[in-house]
């Protein structure tokens, strides 16, 4: 979360947002409400972040207003919307094994990895540390990788193929196979999005 990068989002997803029961969305997100101000209170990546339906805003959980990134609010709002009530799968799939994700996830809509490829192509524990900053632990798979709940009921594993002489790194993601339920494609495309952000960051932060 960084002021530097404005949200916007359409009115209606607002709109469409306040029309639900708060009762509904807090069953749906297993997410829940601050009262009496009406917020959702819900974890995004190891933070907690709280949506202010009524005055179109977010917050820290210290009742601060903070500015997100298009694609974080939009995955915010987006999940209050649509959530199921739901069970996980248990079973792990890519983007294109999601209905539509063979067409959906190419050209501009693959997920931003180059950066954190090269960071972190040979840095094996680098890639776990910035990864439990979001939340994350360590899970075999790969090389190495980790799992973190990007929403509550969306569980995401990053997965990485470390660089060697013949083979640049290579990172990779997978999803429960509910995450369809939960949420449409761009905006799972815009979550991913914000991890790779985070993520790269992360390690700005620390140079």
């Amino acid at each position: 979360m960084n002021e530097s990068y404005p949200h916007v989002l359409d009115g209606h997803h607002w709109d469409e947002l306040r029309r639900l029961s708060p009762e509904d969305v807090v069953l749906r997100a297993q997410c829940s409400l601050v009262s009496p101000a009406g917020y959702y209170s819900l974890d995004l990546m190891g933070t907690t972040v709280w949506v202010d339906p009524q005055n179109e805003q977010f917050l820290s959980s210290q009742d601060k207003r903070i500015t997100l990134r298009t694609e974080c609010a939009l995955a915010l709002v987006s999940y209050l919307i649509e959530a199921k009530n739901i069970p996980l799968s248990g079973c792990w799939v890519s983007e294109k094994d999601l209905k539509g994700g063979e067409m959906f996830f190419r050209g501009p809509h693959l997920f931003p990895v180059g950066q954190l490829e090269h960071t972190f192509g040979n840095d094996r524990d680098g890639f776990l540390r910035a990864g439990e900053q979001c939340g994350g632990k360590y899970v075999p798979g790969a090389d190495v990788s980790f799992q973190l709940m990007a929403l509550p009921r969306v569980p995401l594993q990053v997965l990485m193929w470390l660089a060697d002489e013949d083979f640049p790194a290579k990172i990779t993601f997978l999803f429960d196979a509910t995450v369809e339920d939960q949420l449409p494609l761009d905006v799972i495309f815009g979550l991913v999005c914000e991890l790779c952000f985070r993520l790269e960051e992360i390690v700005g932060n620390k140079s």
